[in-house]
């Protein structure tokens, strides 16, 4: 700043100079504002700590731009010049149910692989992913054990013996998790022989419906954390608890100690996610078919040094009483803060749930997002990502009430107003299936955009991935 002195020795100051140093100002300011609202997202997410993994962040590729400049992103440039559904591959021809995919890479090759459960036949099976050359056949696999029931299964080293295991959780009359150990030779992986399996002992008597890793006490062994659900035939109580793992003898699955979180009626989601900005990860739920106090997607807290104890419950907004299903979380309107984004079962809705506040209990508004199309119907899971690279997030969709005329797998295009009730379906699955269930996003193709691995239970497709069409797209010259 220029300081102009009144002393008898005046400075003159030039105007044209006096106008340029303001004008120099406020581009600084503005530049410093800009850089400050841009980091700020990225680094509330480092400093969290957080286990929750955010989907691709929106695309800068103006909708303008060239064919190869949005290939190169991994998106569609227009819709319309796509042909619908994308094309379809079977990872597995296998009837028995299965019921939803997993990631993690098992031999080491930087390729991910699939865990998934087989809720009707019982059978756990890991796929290995076969290399972009053979992506597109079916991929070798291997049934690690048989439980009835499975309801869901996730690769975690249990032991820490270096080798991924294989965690599966259990409804029905098994009632139970269990623990598929790994061979530490990848050679091994696809011989069943080298694949032994117990119980998780203190899991005994509920109806597990999903589980995930997280490090609830923050030492340096990762615990196990279920949810459940209420089965009133069985007169089984539901839960959301954590197996915290022993400081010693990991393998020792008699000495992983159980701890309940809250009671559930039916587990869904189960996200770890520091959803107040303290640097713990809490629980984000969505619990469908509970009582007054737990039904609707809501977030249990981490009360830090006492994580034995129960902990505190919280809906989002108003929102409690209504059936959630698979949920996503990301910044649907570009604000820079992490929304949440939760399909209802019994309504052909989404609901988009605006986050106002990056810290502390969130404070939200609630956008209901419909569409017109010949879409099934009880909306199962979603998914954030860009698909036609216009910087906004679109909404993976699927649904678990569809087939005859009408499909179960599809995408959601905001118009550049995401508070705007009606987005546009695009169809990916076509007509064939009936009752799909939640969208897991990989490039399993390698070739730069994000494909949707996905199971459907009903109609015997099996275990499918559906490849995105925006680089075919342009080879094509569509």
């Amino acid at each position: 700043m220029i300081k102009i002195n009144s002393s008898p020795r005046k400075r003159i100051i030039s105007p044209s100079l006096l106008i340029l140093s303001v004008l120099l100002a406020l581009v600084i300011g503005l530049f410093i504002f800009l850089l400050t609202l841009e980091a700020t997202p990225l680094a509330s997410m480092v400093a969290s700590g957080s286990t929750f993994t955010p989907q691709p962040t929106p695309s800068a590729v103006p909708p303008s731009a060239t064919p190869e400049e949005h290939s190169a992103a991994g998106c569609i440039a227009d819709p319309t010049a796509v042909a619908e559904p994308w094309l379809i591959h079977r990872i597995i021809e296998k009837a028995g149910g299965p019921d939803g995919t997993r990631l993690g890479d098992f031999n080491g090759d930087g390729w991910d692989d699939l865990v998934v459960a087989f809720e009707g036949s019982g059978d756990i099976y890991l796929f290995l992913h076969p290399g972009t050359e053979l992506v597109r056949e079916p991929w070798p696999a291997v049934m690690v054990g048989n439980e009835p029931r499975g309801e869901d299964a996730f690769a975690m080293d249990v032991d820490g013996d270096g080798a991924l295991d294989i965690i599966s959780s259990h409804e029905g009359d098994t009632l139970a998790i269990y623990v598929h150990w790994g061979p530490q030779d990848p050679e091994g992986l696809l011989d069943p022989a080298q694949w032994e399996t117990d119980l998780l002992p203190a899991s005994l008597g509920v109806s597990w419906m999903f589980a995930v890793e997280m490090r609830v006490n923050n030492d340096e062994w990762p615990d196990i954390v279920a949810g459940g659900k209420s089965d009133y035939l069985r007169v089984t109580r539901g839960e959301v608890a954590w197996f915290e793992a022993p400081p010693e003898n990991r393998r020792d699955l008699g000495a992983w100690q159980h701890h309940e979180i809250d009671y559930a009626g039916w587990v869904m989601s189960l996200i770890p996610f520091d959803v107040n900005g303290d640097g713990l990860d809490d629980l984000v739920v969505t619990d469908r078919d509970s009582d007054a106090e737990h039904q609707g997607p809501r977030w249990l807290e981490n009360p830090g040094d006492s994580v034995e104890q129960l902990w505190p419950s919280t809906f989002f907004g108003d929102l409690a009483g209504t059936w959630p299903n698979f949920m996503d979380i990301g910044d649907l309107d570009n604000d820079g803060i992490e929304d949440f984004v939760i399909p209802l079962r019994n309504e052909t809705t989404v609901l988009f749930v605006r986050r106002l506040n990056r810290g502390g209990v969130p404070e939200v508004e609630t956008y209901p997002i419909h569409w017109e199309a010949p879409s099934g119907k009880a909306p199962k899971g979603v998914a954030l990502m860009d698909v036609n690279c216009d910087g906004n997030l679109d909404i993976i969709l699927s649904l678990e009430k569809a087939g005859g005329e009408v499909s179960g797998l599809g995408w959601l295009s905001q118009s550049g107003n995401p508070y705007a009730p009606l987005w546009t379906w695009h169809d990916i699955s076509g007509p064939q299936g009936a009752k799909y269930d939640f969208p897991l996003l990989y490039d399993v193709d390698g070739d730069g955009d994000q494909d949707i691995i996905i199971t459907e239970e009903v109609d015997g497709l099996g275990v499918v991935w559906y490849e995105n069409p925006a680089i075919a797209a342009l080879e094509s010259g569509e």
